[in-house]
């Protein structure tokens, strides 16, 4: 099983924080990447309806993910038009990159994407009666 990497913030609660073992931090805010030039037509189609889509679910995007994207773009726009010659591992690749992406519930799951709000405990207790004693 590949070992986690902790997170700064974790490393410098266990007193472990190196300067030469920090992990750059990307969280912040960005701008979403550009459409490639190169990518065709129909592979633009798909660029853009997928950013909107990932953005909307809450895929935190930066220009460092271009290239990813636009792998699956070019995949999208291949299965639309030639879906007879789509191959098992042409699908594993875009599986790949659907998981990637938060593009599946399991995904959204890992990367810690709620979609869909949480209906209340109704079993849950409002106070702790025996807190005050």
């Amino acid at each position: 099983m590949p070992q986690l990497v902790k997170s700064n913030r974790l490393k410098r609660l266990h007193g472990t924080a190196r300067p030469n073992r920090e992990t750059p931090d990307i969280s912040g805010v960005a701008t979403p990447p550009e459409c490639p030039e190169w990518l065709s037509l129909a592979a633009s189609r798909h660029w853009e309806a997928n950013l909107a889509h990932l953005i909307a679910i809450g895929v935190a995007l930066h220009p460092v993910d271009q290239i990813a994207l636009a792998t699956y773009a070019v995949l999208c726009a291949k299965q639309e038009t030639d879906t007879e010659n789509f191959s098992a591992a042409l699908i594993s690749q875009m599986r790949a990159i659907w998981k990637e992406f938060g593009l599946t519930p399991t995904a959204r799951e890992n990367l810690g994407i709620n979609t869909r709000p949480r209906k209340p405990n109704p079993f849950k207790r409002k106070s702790n009666p025996f807190k005050d004693r």
